[in-house]
């Protein structure tokens, strides 16, 4: 581990008291170890390059992809989740030029019912499909339900494919439940 890890943890650790001081958050509590682990790396103690960043008592580590913003990198948070390690790294960009618009058109809006509005330009804009989205995923569970009666079946001893005699009973496993 970096030295810098609990030079961090005390930061934060002061800041929570701050905090709770000023009345913006409750009394701090302790992490327990194993659960949401996480520590902490200033700029100078990490370098990204391409895909790749240096972390210190590991060396070279690939990233997922490049840094997507241009701009000063202020820290850095390593974090585990279901036992991977993730980079969450902070990066101070600067403000992007106001632009002045030189076209204040107006346009009139009529929210309707075939599509999610309509502008007085005669452009029409679709709105979220969720009934479509949601046949989808019925569709998807229902195959998943089926191949589990069918394993069910199988594991019942009837043949696969075929309908289940009137009065028998199918053993259904746990995952059955899921779904």
């Amino acid at each position: 581990m970096t030295k810098n890890a609990p030079q961090m943890a005390i930061s934060h650790w002061g800041r929570a008291f701050r905090n709770f001081f000023a009345g913006t958050g409750g009394y701090p509590t302790f992490k327990k170890k194993g659960r949401h682990d996480s520590f902490s790396l200033t700029n100078d103690q990490f370098a990204i390059k391409g895909t790749g960043v240096r972390i210190p008592k590991l060396g070279w580590v690939r990233m997922h992809e490049p840094l997507r913003f241009v701009g000063n990198v202020l820290s850095g948070t390593l974090s585990r989740t279901a036992d991977r390690w993730f980079l969450s790294i902070t990066v101070e960009i600067p403000d992007l030029p106001i632009v002045p618009r030189q076209n204040h058109a107006t346009v009139g809006v009529d929210l309707g019912v075939s599509a999610l509005a309509t502008l007085s330009s005669g452009e029409k804009i679709a709105g979220p499909k969720a009934h479509a989205a949601a046949l989808k995923h019925l569709r998807r569970l229902s195959k998943q339900y089926t191949r589990q009666m069918e394993a069910a079946k199988v594991r019942a001893g009837l043949p696969p494919g075929q309908p289940i005699p009137k009065g028998m009973r199918v053993p259904r496993s746990r995952n059955m439940e899921k779904t």
